[in-house]
């Protein structure tokens, strides 16, 4: 079967390349036998769907791994990958390409970085209908992409829908994606009141459940780690601006500004005057 092959590309403007998500590149190819892709990196993700056939992906943790209808997986920028169709049943795929400055959390709201780069039979009829929109509508964004990235935010759900599903076989286990979920919210949202019970409500688990995998999987306890994010964010604070210490402790989160000054220098081994004092303006 000889290569056949239909892509559109598109040349976001600074613009549209300083909002997120941003489309460069997206298209289907049925391949031919030989069809064979790097060594090589990319300066953008690129998430590929198997239509039919197989074939074999090498990035990150995974050397020559088989993909077969139905799989996806992602390329990260700047890392080396290697893929080829089988010469026996090649496959057909579909792929997007994009960027921006919160594609990184997209991606780990799907369970997806350089060693959990695949997942198996996510390749659903509706995400392959909105990678036909989305490809056929390309062509037309010149002016603006938010008919295409409307079509790629649904297919970014329809993934992390379906990744629920799967555990070893590609991408996290449930309870690592459960505490996923519940460090971004952390990282997201420090600067609110925060607690254990927020965080099960966020994630719809119980508070047994969460606490015990949050402290297997990260090493410290939720509450730990809602102190560390709060003062690494306040160290930033304390170095870049110009905010009093009660303004930094409402900032992070934390509105007793004396017990704030205690948990930085319990944590830090130093007082936030101090750190701000040898620390500004490096």
């Amino acid at each position: 079967m000889e290569d056949h092959i239909v892509q559109h590309f598109h040349s976001p403007t600074k613009t549209q390349m300083e909002q997120a998500p941003f489309i460069t590149w997206a298209g289907h190819r049925k391949c031919g036998k030989d069809h064979v892709v790097g060594p090589r990196i990319l300066e953008n993700y690129k998430m590929v769907f198997v239509l039919s056939g197989k074939g074999y992906l090498t990035q990150g943790d995974h050397v020559n791994k088989m993909l077969k209808q139905g799989d996806m997986f992602i390329l990260i920028p700047r890392e080396k990958h290697f893929y080829y169709a089988d010469p026996e049943d090649p496959w057909e795929i579909m792929w997007v390409s994009f960027n921006g400055k919160h594609a990184s959390y997209y991606l780990s709201l799907m369970g997806l970085d350089i060693n959990h780069c695949c997942l198996a039979g996510i390749t659903t009829p509706t995400i392959i209908n909105k990678m036909l929109l989305l490809i056929q509508e390309l062509p037309e964004a010149r002016d603006g992409q938010l008919l295409c990235i409307s079509y790629l935010l649904h297919i970014f759900h329809l993934v992390e829908q379906g990744a629920k599903h799967y555990g070893e076989t590609g991408t996290r286990t449930g309870s690592e994606s459960v505490v996923q979920q519940a460090v971004l919210f952390i990282e997201q949202n420090y600067y609110m009141h925060i607690d254990v019970d927020m965080l099960c409500k966020h994630v719809n688990y119980s508070r047994s459940y969460l606490s015990r995998y949050f402290k297997r999987i990260t090493g410290m306890s939720i509450p730990e780690y809602i102190s560390k994010i709060r003062i690494q964010n306040a160290k930033v604070l304390l170095q870049e601006t110009d905010l009093n210490i009660q303004e930094i402790s409402a900032s992070v989160g934390i509105t007793d500004s004396l017990y704030f000054s205690k948990l930085f220098k319990n944590v830090t081994g130093t007082s936030p005057m101090s750190y701000k004092k040898n620390n500004q303006g490096r």
